[in-house]
């Protein structure tokens, strides 16, 4: 998904964090962190939605095992 970190809508950096997670949570917990960090990167100042990809990612860390 390369073409996802040149768009910069909100809903698709979303999914991609929630596909990602859902697949990737219990074994890949750093990539799982830096799909977050890079929506947070690309989208996190987004004045009218910016505010779902802080929710998500604060979601996605408070779940992900730490090692």
């Amino acid at each position: 998904m390369r073409n996802c970190y040149y768009y910069t809508a909100v809903t698709l950096w979303e999914r991609f964090g929630q596909y990602v997670e859902t697949f990737l949570a219990e074994t890949d917990a750093k990539r799982v962190r830096g799909v977050y960090e890079d929506a947070i990167t690309a989208v996190g100042l987004h004045v009218a939605q910016g505010s779902r990809i802080w929710n998500a990612f604060r979601y996605a860390v408070g779940f992900l095992p730490t090692y």
